[in-house]
């Protein structure tokens, strides 16, 4: 690590440091070439820097990319690596957590000058905490998944009950059971999917709120069609499930005693 006109400049191998630093948004491109770099969200904001543009605070390389981490890259300049060992000031190594002990006492032995450092927090993260969070999630998602189902299931077997007059008068006219259960099935899948459109919507621009007062920048929405898609799918499944035993009701309905008003 080095600086440049008061702006730290640090030269990293984009390829080894990708298992890392998956975290990083990148708007651009973090694969870089000689003479190219990336810098970081407030410096760019700062410095008015455009991808494309060469960075005169970085010897005149083209920027390719503005990254956004939340930590100290958000302010620094970063160049592909080698840099000469002599200038080199931090290395960063990923391990299995089950072995870093082991690596860390391997390097120790191999470089005697150099200072080793276990990030303990990163390592716990990733194999505690994330697990117990992913579990956490996952309970809670089916609590949210089962309540739903339930609150479908009573506003629809309600709302068979409200409209027995409107079945009466179908079944009258030769509609049968299933036909009509499709109708009530077809109505809470439009609006399943009405509630998956908006409920999708606020949600990453609620995300892109939490994230710009956590980590600072730019406000910045994201969106992901495969999260999309299976949340929809998700929300379709508890609609129709919960719309079909509200819809078994129907066969309870006399369409002679309807219309009698009995």
């Amino acid at each position: 690590m080095t600086a440049s006109g008061g702006v730290p400049v640090v030269e990293f191998d984009p390829k080894s440091a990708a298992p890392m630093t998956a975290y990083w948004h990148v708007t651009g491109t973090r694969d870089l070439g000689p003479g190219e770099c990336v810098a970081g969200e407030l410096l760019a904001t700062q410095r008015s820097l455009k991808i494309g543009q060469p960075v005169a605070i970085a010897n005149n390389c083209v920027l390719r990319g503005i990254l956004a981490t939340g930590g100290p890259e958000d302010q620094e300049i970063l160049l592909p690596f080698p840099a000469p060992a002599n200038e080199v000031s931090l290395i960063q190594i990923r391990a299995p957590g089950d072995r870093i002990d082991t690596v860390r006492a391997q390097l120790a032995s191999n470089f005697p000058g150099t200072d080793f450092r276990t990030v303990l927090a990163v390592a716990a993260t990733e194999t505690t905490v994330i697990l117990k969070v992913r579990a956490a999630l996952l309970a809670l998602i089916l609590v949210i998944l089962g309540i739903t189902t339930l609150c479908v299931t009573s506003n629809f077997t309600e709302m068979v009950v409200e409209r027995s007059k409107e079945i009466g008068i179908l079944k009258a006219l030769g509609g049968t059971d299933g036909l009509i259960g499709a109708f009530f099935i077809a109505e809470s899948a439009a609006l399943a999917t009405a509630a998956a459109i908006t409920g999708y919507a606020l949600g990453i621009a609620a995300s892109g709120a939490i994230g710009r007062g956590i980590f600072g920048g730019a406000f910045r929405v994201e969106s992901n069609w495969t999260v999309f898609g299976g949340v929809t799918l998700v929300i379709l499944l508890v609609a129709v499930l919960a719309t079909a035993v509200a819809a078994s009701r129907i066969r309870r309905i006399d369409s002679a005693v309807i219309l009698r008003g009995e």
